[in-house]
């Protein structure tokens, strides 16, 4: 079942079973997806709706399983050759990197690159995408970060609805950077 909104969508009741680490296929119960477009995040910001949210989940003792966070960078001050120097420089983590998988649009004529940094399957991925490209504009120069968090071995703490720049920074360390370099409050 599902309904649209101005801004998104909300999915509730369908194939709710998953596989435990244990292997063993269980059923979750009363499972909803919520999805906001990025006009409805700009708006839901500032009339206190992520706050109410996060307020609702907390009292129904709600659990969230995914969240993904996204910067954009419009002009170029990013790009994906400087993300993956980054991973390169060991930026990514203190000890060992993490996963890294670059695909290229080698014409460059369809949909741009994309870095993956991660592993889905460890609750933590960082897609790097030129989403310009993506989109159609070729000569575009905007490029998507944009952070997979799931439950697989962490909480996805509520908070992350009102402070998502401090959950993004805190993926990975060159997000710290980043977010620190182009001031991108984190409630910190």
């Amino acid at each position: 079942n599902s309904a649209f909104f101005d801004g998104g969508f909300i999915a509730w009741g369908g194939n709710n079973t998953y596989v435990n680490k244990l292997g063993v296929r269980e059923q979750r119960p009363e499972r909803m997806q919520i999805y906001f477009d990025s006009e409805a995040c700009f708006n839901l910001a500032f009339d206190n709706r992520f706050e109410r949210l996060k307020s609702h989940i907390y009292s129904l003792n709600g659990k969230i399983t995914r969240c993904d966070i996204a910067l954009d960078f419009h002009n170029g001050e990013v790009t994906l050759d400087h993300v993956q120097w980054a991973y390169e420089q060991g930026k990514f983590t203190k000890t060992m990197k993490p996963k890294a998988t670059r695909i290229c649009d080698l014409d460059k004529q369809e949909n741009g690159d994309t870095l993956y940094i991660g592993n889905r399957k460890n609750g933590k991925l960082l897609r790097a995408y030129e989403k310009g490209k993506q989109l159609g504009s070729f000569d575009s120069q905007w490029v998507r970060l944009e952070v997979e968090l799931l439950s697989t071995d962490r909480e996805l703490n509520p908070e992350m609805l009102t402070n998502h720049a401090a959950a993004f920074a805190q993926s990975y360390p060159y997000l710290t950077e980043l977010c620190n370099a182009f001031t991108v409050s984190t409630g910190d």
